[in-house]
């Protein structure tokens, strides 16, 4: 069994909150591109108070969002503004170092140990003072409460296996992408252009706002961008956009294509001397188009070469 699958056991079923740390570390280790390892490494730290490093893990998961389904995406975000600021810790005399199943004394206060370690979302430790405590609801808003308890640890531990994407499907189109110029100087004007196909002899239903921005982000292309040994791309774009209004939504015939262009400059620099190559991939998650038709779900990319020199 995998570190990560062996720590969450032991943080959402077991309550063994320090073993499980030193088992995400080691998970952390085996896979650093791992966006729902760093999500859920993060939310652990976070818990221990490791603020900065609970910011890194979530920066390496958003680095690798493109790796999340929709919901994996969407609970990142909402981690992402969760995390701006520390939070509130109402059980100053259980800090995180004394959360622990395997450190708190048999005549532990456990009800309040329950509400610390769910004020941390430390859900299997929270869940097993609970077991252990084993008292009466005050009331039914209490009742509640406890039961939340639960609920929550088995929300955050069924939401790990959610995050994941599938398996991109390869749609039955093609994409064509033009460079211009192919070589030139270094800061002369580049001018991409995406050329989406229907190869086959049946017509195919796509989405031509085809808005541009990086993997993982909103968006209908995504685009990557490869350049000589020591290049790194400074430009900082950043594009917000809702979904695509249904007047984008077009059938393509068959033989039928339909493109869009792009000034590189707004979204990557190429300040080095050297062969470059680009990758655009446009992507469809959505099964049917606004008005209700049904759409192909899946990815196509296309690649080009260009040079820049002095």
């Amino acid at each position: 069994m995998n570190q990560f699958l062996i720590a969450n056991r032991l943080w959402f079923r077991e309550g063994r909150t320090a073993k499980a740390l030193a088992r995400y570390t080691e998970a952390t280790q085996a896979q650093p591109n791992n966006p729902v390892v760093a999500f859920q490494v993060a939310r652990v730290l976070w818990a221990f108070d490791r603020f900065g490093e609970a910011r890194a893990a979530l920066a390496r998961a958003d680095a690798n969002r493109a790796r999340l389904s929709d919901i994996g995406r969407l609970a990142l975000d909402q981690r992402l503004t969760l995390t701006e600021y520390p939070p509130a810790r109402h059980y100053p005399d259980l800090p995180p170092d004394r959360l622990d199943r395997d450190l708190l004394g048999a005549a532990a206060d456990w009800r309040r140990v329950a509400q610390a370690a769910d004020d941390r979302e430390m859900g299997g430790l929270a869940v097993y003072a609970l077991e252990r405590w084993n008292g009466v609801p005050l009331d039914a808003e209490d009742a509640r409460y406890l039961g939340r308890i639960t609920t929550n640890r088995d929300l955050e531990e069924a939401l790990l296996t959610q995050m994941p994407a599938s398996p991109p499907q390869e749609l039955p189109l093609r994409l064509e992408v033009r460079v211009i110029p192919e070589k030139g100087r270094l800061g002369e004007p580049t001018q991409i252009t995406a050329i989406l196909h229907n190869p086959t002899d049946k017509p195919i239903a796509v989405n031509r706002r085809m808005l541009l921005n990086r993997p993982g982000r909103p968006g209908e292309v995504w685009l990557d961008l490869r350049g000589p040994a020591g290049y790194r791309n400074s430009a900082g774009v950043r594009i917000n956009a809702g979904s695509a209004p249904a007047e984008f939504f077009v059938t393509l015939a068959p033989g039928e294509s339909t493109e869009k262009s792009w000034d590189l400059a707004r979204y990557a620099t190429t300040e080095t001397a050297g062969n470059y190559e680009i990758t655009l991939t446009y992507h469809n998650e959505a099964g049917r188009s606004p008005d209700g038709n049904p759409m192909a779900v899946g990815k196509v990319s296309g690649r080009a070469t260009f040079e820049r020199h002095s």
